[in-house]
């Protein structure tokens, strides 16, 4: 699997400040991953834009599956003042840019496709798609160590436009 310099993507964000320094066994355990499923590496997309408010809902941590974790926070994310906020506190604080952390896979891989519950990372859930920017790709597992702009490519991987 080669990756893309830039991507559209929905589902469950952190930021960036949650994962920086942060290797791969310690990311899957943080943000509800089986144990092993990075082992053939990570792409690390950063938001380019930001989700217009009614399109995400604050899922919680990852100590609760997404579902749940969005009915745990239903006041909030009924609340359109709030949402606003963390919106804006997104545009001024580049530690809070919002990253998606992507498994790398083989069609051959066994690690079982589940999520346990993780550490506590906030999160949310963006429905709509957005546009991406790779920022970061590890392929040494479990030990690599996520900083932006690292790319640990094997030979056989090139990132495409």
């Amino acid at each position: 699997m080669n990756p893309r310099k830039q991507l559209y993507l929905k589902g469950t964000f952190t930021t960036l400040e949650v994962i920086y320094g942060k290797n791969m066994n310690q990311l899957e355990n943080m943000l509800g991953f089986a144990n092993g499923r990075f082992s053939k590496g990570i792409m690390v997309y950063a938001a380019k834009e930001l989700p217009d408010i009614s399109v995400f809902k604050f899922a919680s941590t990852t100590q609760w599956n997404t579902e749940q974790g969005i009915a745990n926070m239903k006041g909030l994310n009924n609340n359109e003042n709030i949402k606003s906020k963390y919106i804006q506190l997104l545009q001024t604080n580049p530690q809070k840019r919002l990253v998606k952390v992507v498994p790398i896979l083989d069609i051959n891989h066994q690690i079982p496709f589940m999520y346990p519950s993780g550490t506590g990372v906030n999160q949310i859930k963006i429905e709509q798609e957005i546009l991406c920017e790779l920022i970061s790709v590890l392929t040494y597992y479990p030990g690599a160590v996520f900083i932006p702009n690292t790319y640990q490519l094997p030979p056989d991987m090139k990132i495409l436009a």
